[in-house]
């Protein structure tokens, strides 16, 4: 792991086919749904930073990350934060990119 520390938000990664990549404060990253014989997928990433790039090395689609940053979010009192990921991106930062849209 490097220097710069995980930030305490749950991210949920929205990918090609109605598939889901977890990522829970730390470095491990679950597929969801489990695998047709219901193995679980789970990577960890080297840090918070690489998510995406990790997921776009696999050729994985991405579509859009929620952002639960809050107890509130994560109850559902309100909605998480959402971005869309455009492929075209080119700092792979969704939070970023879409500031300067």
């Amino acid at each position: 792991m490097t220097d710069i520390q995980w930030h305490p938000v749950r991210r949920i990664v929205h990918l090609d086919g109605g598939i889901r990549a977890i990522n829970n404060p730390g470095s491990k990253v679950t597929i969801d749904p489990w695998t047709t014989d219901n193995k679980i997928v789970q990577f960890d990433l080297p840090n918070y930073q690489s998510l995406l790039i990790v997921l776009n090395s696999l050729k994985i689609n991405v579509f859009g990350i929620d952002y639960y940053s809050n107890p509130d979010q994560l109850s559902g009192i309100y909605p998480p934060e959402w971005y869309s990921y455009g492929r075209m991106i080119t700092t792979n930062n969704p939070l970023q990119d879409s500031v300067r849209s």
